[in-house]
C-alpha cells in the first residue's frame, strides 16, 4: 500500500506479520506508527491515521489503538471522556508488560479508555456467575522511560490513587482533571 505499516518480526519462528490491518483483513488505508508491544509478544499498540481499520467518526485525527495478535481483534483505546472517540490527536502509546495498561498522550482519552474497560469487564461473562470489579487510577505527570516500561513518582501515585479506590471505581488526581475539565 505504499504507507507505513507496523509489523511484528518472531526472530525464533523466522516471520514476519503484518500488525496494522483490520480483523476481516484489510489494509490500512492511511499511515499506521509508534508501536509497542506486550512483553509476551500478544498486543500491539499503535498510533494510525487509517480511518478504515475499526468504526472511524474522528475525521483525520490520530488514533491509538491495541491490536490483539492472538485474537485478531483491534480496539480503539483513544476515547475522549464521554466514551466517543478522540477528537484530537492522541500518540506516542506504550504498552504494559501484560498488555493491560496503554500509556498514551491524552488525558481525556485514558479517562474515557478507563470507563470502557470498567464497561468491559462488567460487561464480561464471567465463570459461575461471578462479578469481577476493578479499580483504576489515573495521574498526569512525568514518568519516564526504564527499559520498557515508566517507571518513577508519578507512576507510583497513579498505583496510589488506584489503591484508594474500590471495585468498579476510576479515580484521578488533580493534574489529570485539570486537564479534561470543560472538555
Amino acid at each position: 500500500n505504499r504507507l507505513d505499516d507496523v509489523y511484528v518480526r518472531d526472530t525464533v519462528a523466522n516471520r514476519t506479520r503484518l500488525v496494522s490491518i483490520a480483523k476481516d483483513g484489510r489494509l490500512g488505508n492511511d499511515y499506521s506508527v509508534e508501536p509497542s508491544i506486550s512483553y509476551d509478544g500478544r498486543y500491539v499498540a499503535f498510533t494510525t491515521w487509517a480511518d478504515n481499520l475499526f468504526r472511524d467518526r474522528n475525521g483525520h485525527a490520530l488514533d491509538v489503538v491495541v491490536k490483539d495478535l492472538e485474537t485478531g481483534r483491534l480496539e480503539l483505546v483513544s476515547r475522549s471522556t464521554n466514551g466517543a472517540q478522540a477528537t484530537r490527536n492522541s500518540f506516542f502509546p506504550v504498552i504494559s508488560g501484560n498488555g493491560r495498561f496503554v500509556v498514551f498522550q491524552s488525558a481525556p482519552a485514558a479517562i474515557s479508555g478507563a470507563a470502557e474497560a470498567q464497561r468491559a469487564v462488567e460487561g464480561h461473562s464471567w465463570p459461575d456467575g461471578e462479578r469481577v470489579r476493578v479499580r483504576m487510577g489515573l495521574h498526569t505527570g512525568e514518568g519516564k522511560l526504564g527499559g520498557d516500561n515508566y517507571i518513577g513518582i508519578d507512576v507510583h501515585r497513579a498505583a496510589r490513587i488506584a489503591s484508594a479506590g474500590h471495585g468498579g471505581q476510576v479515580l484521578m488526581s488533580g493534574s489529570t482533571r485539570a486537564l479534561v475539565e470543560g472538555s
